[in-house]
């Protein structure tokens, strides 16, 4: 969530309000540390997902619980970039277009709040 804001808050000529010279390389490096956050947090936040199925599955037909996990994905893998372009075309900024990834990650984090970590077993 955090990331997300920093991407929305930051343009060519400020950052979070604050104006920054015209020849900063500020935004480059704020962009791209929040890319690397982005991507090496994914691939940790995917292993931690499918490591919570694992305490959550029956474990005499776990393919089960994982074939629904892999179909709930792709299922929903849309929903992010129309939402993104979406919200681009509406407010005609591409920063602001952003926002719908934070409004996600705060819904996951709220429904997270009911799955119980130790599994159902």
């Amino acid at each position: 969530i955090f990331v997300s804001l920093c991407i929305i808050g930051m343009s060519r000529d400020s950052f979070f309000g604050l104006s920054l010279q015209e020849a900063s390389a500020l935004p480059d490096v704020v962009f791209y540390i929040c890319g690397a956050a982005i991507g090496g947090s994914g691939g940790g936040i995917y292993a931690a997902s499918r490591s919570m199925m694992v305490r959550h599955t029956n474990p005499d037909r776990p393919t089960e619980a994982f074939g629904l996990f892999a179909l709930a994905g792709k299922a929903t893998a849309f929903l992010a970039p129309l939402l993104i372009g979406l919200f681009t075309y509406w407010l005609n900024d591409a920063r602001l277009g952003f926002t719908p990834v934070v409004g996600l990650f705060i819904l996951g984090m709220l429904l997270l709040r009911w799955v119980n970590p130790n599994g159902d077993q």
